[in-house]
């Protein structure tokens, strides 16, 4: 054997060695990460979307949630649960599966959204503390959720115990506290910004329930109403209530000043605005607990109706921005995907994404009612298609 071809052989060798694994084994395939069997169960799977082979492709993957084992056997270590890890390569939060909130149940779901309405809640991604994602319709909230509405931006959602809000542009309002069960029935919104309109169907009897809107200085409760309340912190710091129907609590945040808003009826509360940049935290609060409650006043039936008919255009407005463009073949509604397989031999009941030909396709139905974004699968995603005809449900993306 000449030298050269030997030198040449070397050379090849340390060519190909160089190459990431992940390029040889195929950089769109999704990494296989699992639960340790011996020390854990498998509670769920998550899903995510990113871009791969050099931004040219996108593959969606899974990864599980592990629970330890219960009793923990002797032989795993205490409170080690792996945490799967997902590649460091992100794509923006619209592109990202919406995380399934951790240890709470569903508090909330969207009914109407038009125009740019964002929630920010805890990451389920290592590595990342918060992820803000684009709400769309029929969307689940949970506590602690942080929702924020552009200029254009409606959002009317409804509590899983029949409770409806509106939030309208340019708000933003946080979901501190939902407890609901027979025991317990509490509900605390904050509104950092903007306006929220809360009809109340629930009566709150016990005297531990609680529905409560709370601003920087002031906060609402109530036992059972429909009230609009609204934060303005331009050149002074003002909480406004009107209540449309039943009766509101309205008071300083340490509650040391208080009045009843009736239906038909509007109170403020309002802070002479202290940058913070001057004060110290304690001279902040002390200025918020100093502010005055204004008389209450009566609402005029002309601005009850026009403040009923305002929400009533924004409901109108959303209504129409969520008639759904319908695309055939098969037939779904606007952002809504579908899942096909492709190429399946007749007779299999998986879809057998382990054979050359055969493909797991999704794609969404775009605003003009045509199929869009389409994508194939990776082969572990098999059981994202079912055998024959097509899945159509909300994209998971």
């Amino acid at each position: 054997m000449s030298k050269i071809f030997i030198r040449s052989l070397f050379t090849t060798f340390l060519f190909i060695a160089s190459i990431p694994s992940t390029v040889l084994a195929g950089d769109c395939e999704c990494p296989k990460v699992t639960c340790n069997e011996t020390c854990e169960i498998q509670e769920s799977i998550s899903f995510y979307t990113e871009k791969c082979d050099g931004g040219k492709r996108t593959r969606s993957c899974a990864r599980p949630s592990c629970l330890a084992l219960d009793p923990l056997p002797a032989s795993c270590p205490k409170n080690a649960v792996s945490q799967p890890v997902k590649p460091e390569t992100r794509e923006p939060a619209s592109l990202v599966a919406q995380p399934k909130a951790v240890e709470t149940s569903k508090a909330a779901d969207v009914k109407k959204v038009a125009g740019e309405v964002w929630v920010e809640r805890a990451s389920s991604n290592p590595g990342a503390s918060v992820e803000r994602i684009r709400v769309r319709l029929n969307d689940s909230l949970f506590e602690g959720d942080t929702l924020e509405t552009s200029v254009s931006g409606n959002l009317v959602f409804e509590w899983t115990n029949g409770n409806e809000v509106i939030l309208p542009s340019n708000s933003k309002l946080v979901l501190r506290q939902y407890k609901h069960s027979p025991d317990s029935k509490k509900t605390l919104l904050d509104l950092i910004k903007g306006q929220v309109r809360s009809q109340v169907k629930e009566k709150l009897v016990s005297q531990s329930d609680s529905y409560e809107v709370r601003t920087p200085t002031a906060v609402a409760g109530v036992r059972g109403t429909d009230f609009v309340v609204a934060y303005n912190d331009n050149e002074r710091l003002v909480t406004s209530v009107q209540t449309l129907s039943g009766a509101v609590m309205v008071g300083s945040r340490d509650k040391a000043q208080e009045v009843e808003v009736k239906g038909g009826e509007t109170v403020s509360y309002v802070v002479n605005d202290h940058s913070s940049s001057v004060f110290s935290d304690e001279d902040v609060k002390s200025f918020v607990n100093q502010g005055f409650m204004t008389p209450v006043y009566k609402i005029s039936e002309k601005d009850i109706t026009k403040l009923k008919n305002t929400y009533g255009e924004i409901a109108m407005r959303m209504v129409a921005a969520e008639e759904p463009a319908v695309c055939s073949y098969p037939t779904a509604k606007f952002n809504q995907c579908s899942w096909t397989c492709l190429n399946n031999p007749s007779g299999e009941k998986t879809c057998r994404t382990d054979m050359p030909e055969v493909k797991c396709v999704r794609q969404r139905c775009n605003a003009n009612g045509k199929w869009s974004d389409q994508n194939r699968l990776p082969s572990s995603y098999s059981i994202e298609c079912p055998s024959s005809g097509s899945r159509v449900e909300m994209c998971d993306y």
